[in-house]
């Protein structure tokens, strides 16, 4: 898959085209992504998605900024995974969304960026004010002559699956059922940075994580596939405070994320790593010693070595 910032990097070849920010890749998003590559391959077509390097409430609401699910570098590598040709990262800015719909879909996605074909989902809005909507595209494809395949919502758990469910579940700390709802175990990414050097204190040493963007789940103590480059570990990350080193007053804004590898003989300052979190084990809590904490941290090992054995 070729990413791209200007239209002008497509290729020339018929391009049909799914339109979304697609927080999350989750279920519901790869049901799209596969009525794309299908279509496109159908019609001896390229597959283009055209998504966004930041929320879209982030610009429409400053005052409320929402965080992805995932990094866009994450989110890039889950939309390649299905099978897309491009990946068109457009900028959304006043001007993209103070379009109106009717003139979107005229100027835009049929005069510059010459779609044969436009693949939704059942729920997807645009344009001025999120005027547009599945009907009026429906409307306009009678009338300017292009397909559109709308792709109705897919249930789980009770619910349509949504990225608001599945943030609400990570926020949570029920990273099994947000495992479900995104088809895979949630995952994050960072750059490893120096930290306090308190592995010594308790015998885990840990890797202090930079988050490159995406959103931290609930604190505690998480069993977790780690990868390194090519290589994938066991481990357990902790997502918390350090309460037990900490005092209350001097405890940052955000919460820090902590990942001690299994069996790892070698420290990862400067490296990128990829975290899959698969089950929160525990809460945070401040221990009175640490001995006490190195005690408990014996215990989540043994579980989390279960849990990424399973």
């Amino acid at each position: 898959m070729k990413v791209v910032t200007r239209p002008s990097q497509l290729p020339k070849r018929p391009r049909i085209l799914a339109i979304g920010t697609f927080d999350g890749v989750h279920v519901g998003h790869q049901k799209i992504l596969a009525a794309l590559v299908r279509r496109a391959r159908r019609e001896r077509a390229s597959s283009v998605v055209l998504t966004f390097p930041n929320h879209p409430q982030m610009v429409l609401k400053p005052r409320r900024p929402m965080p992805m699910l995932l990094s866009l570098a994450l989110k890039v590598d889950l939309i390649r995974e299905q099978g897309v040709d491009y990946c068109y990262l457009a900028d959304f800015n006043r001007r993209f969304y103070s379009q109106e719909a009717d003139a979107f879909v005229r100027g835009f996605v049929l005069g510059k960026l010459g779609v044969r074909h436009l693949v939704v989902g059942y729920d997807f809005k645009f344009g001025k004010g999120r005027g547009g909507d599945v009907e009026l595209l429906k409307r306009l494809s009678r009338e300017r002559g292009f397909g559109v395949t709308i792709v109705p919502p897919v249930r789980r758990d009770g619910g349509v699956v949504s990225s608001t469910r599945i943030r609400g579940l990570i926020e949570r700390g029920d990273l099994t059922g947000a495992s479900r709802l995104l088809g895979r175990p949630y995952r994050i990414a960072g750059k490893v940075v120096r930290g306090a050097h308190r592995g010594g204190l308790t015998g885990y040493h840990t890797a202090n994580v930079v988050l490159e963007g995406g959103q931290a789940p609930a604190v505690g103590v998480y069993a977790a596939r780690v990868r390194i480059g090519l290589k994938e570990s066991g481990g357990m990350v902790n997502v918390g405070f350090r309460p037990t080193f900490v005092p209350r007053r001097l405890r940052p804004h955000d919460p820090t994320v902590e990942v001690h590898v299994f069996d790892l003989d070698r420290n990862l300052y400067g490296n990128r790593i990829e975290v899959e979190l698969l089950k929160r084990i525990r809460g945070e809590h401040r221990f009175p010693t640490a001995e006490a904490l190195r005690r408990q941290l014996n215990h989540d090992e043994q579980a989390a070595r279960q849990i990424c054995s399973n």
